[in-house]
């Protein structure tokens, strides 16, 4: 009877230990279905905020968090100045024009002989004020000017160039600048943030975008080889605010 009872004994500690080991071996994969759920929820809404580090506005202003934006907008919906800035490139195409084009110490263009002109600028600084499909003010310096494709000057040397008159554009792209703030109180289109993360269908909806920097490109746009009037922006930015529904804001 000693001997039973000395089996039965051990046999119920093994048993504790047995519902031991399969308590801890679901505890273990608990654990892990959590972690493996928590990854795909990340994975299917990640981070679109301060994935890019940018600086906008002049050399000297701070660093600020930025995120990658695309817009492509009905059309500018705003009166725009961009005043002391260095442009690296501008490109204009228009009809038929009564302005005139002065560079140079001497040079002059009169637009009204020409049935279309493409306006090709590398370098510049200055400022230039435009809106949906008028360019009410270009003066400024600029490193390279050519005209229709042919070079205005010889040299790559910094000239100065001004208009007499507004200029009525069909195409007008500048590339790498900086503005601080940008409203539509009511537009159509789509904002593309983080390369496709994340899509936004505007649909009379009011949009504002804080301190962006990057590519402008207003009148006649292309689009996947589609043309069509509109508006696109693509570069960075810090903040955005589509209808009040939707909102980015990196305090700088």
């Amino acid at each position: 009877m000693v001997k039973e009872q000395e089996v039965i004994k051990i046999d119920e500690e093994w048993k504790g230990r047995r519902f031991s080991g399969k308590a801890f071996v679901i505890l273990l994969f608990i654990l892990i279905a959590i972690s493996l759920l928590g990854y795909a929820f990340y994975d299917q809404f990640p981070e679109i905020t301060g994935r890019v580090i940018g600086i906008v506005g002049d050399k000297n202003e701070t660093e600020v968090k930025t995120f990658q934006i695309r817009t492509e907008l009905s059309e500018l919906d705003s009166y725009l100045e961009i005043n002391n800035q260095d442009i690296e490139k501008i490109f204009i195409e228009l009809g038929k024009s009564d302005a005139s084009l002065f560079f140079g110490s001497d040079g002059a263009l009169n637009l009204s002989n020409l049935e279309r002109t493409k306006i090709e600028i590398e370098g510049f600084r200055g400022v230039i004020v435009f809106d949906k499909d008028r360019i009410y003010n270009l003066n400024g310096n600029v490193f390279r000017l050519t005209l229709n494709d042919i070079p205005a000057s010889s040299q790559n040397s910094e000239m100065k160039i001004a208009i007499n008159k507004e200029l009525n554009y069909e195409s007008l792209e500048l590339d790498s600048i900086y503005i601080k703030k940008y409203e539509s109180i009511s537009d159509k289109g789509r904002v593309i943030i983080d390369k496709d993360r994340l899509n936004l269908n505007l649909n009379d909806e009011s949009f504002s975008l804080q301190e962006f920097f990057g590519k402008l490109e207003s009148g006649t746009v292309g689009n996947f080889g589609i043309m069509k009037q509109g508006l696109i922006l693509d570069g960075t930015a810090r903040g955005i605010n589509v209808g009040g529904k939707f909102k980015i804001d990196f305090k700088s």
